[in-house]
């Protein structure tokens, strides 16, 4: 199985109150302790934890996040 990830800079840059990137470790952690769920699921995991992580700093930056999950067949 490959989960492709290319988070946008908006998205790995983006920082809260004290000043500290959500990062591109932080998405791959959540990518990985979620990898056995389907791609919108996942999305949404990484959605929750990255406005929890902005703690409603406000954005200065657009979002972006397309994942594609890529799984081998059984055939």
């Amino acid at each position: 199985m490959y989960i492709g990830r290319k988070p946008a800079d908006g998205l790995k840059e983006c920082r809260n109150a004290k000043k500290e990137q959500f990062g591109t470790e932080r998405i791959t952690s959540l990518i990985m302790e979620n990898y056995m769920h389907d791609p919108a699921s996942i999305q949404e995991i990484i959605s929750s934890e990255f406005y929890r992580f902005l703690d409603e700093e406000p954005l200065y930056n657009d979002v972006t996040m397309i994942l594609i999950k890529i799984s081998e067949s059984n055939n």
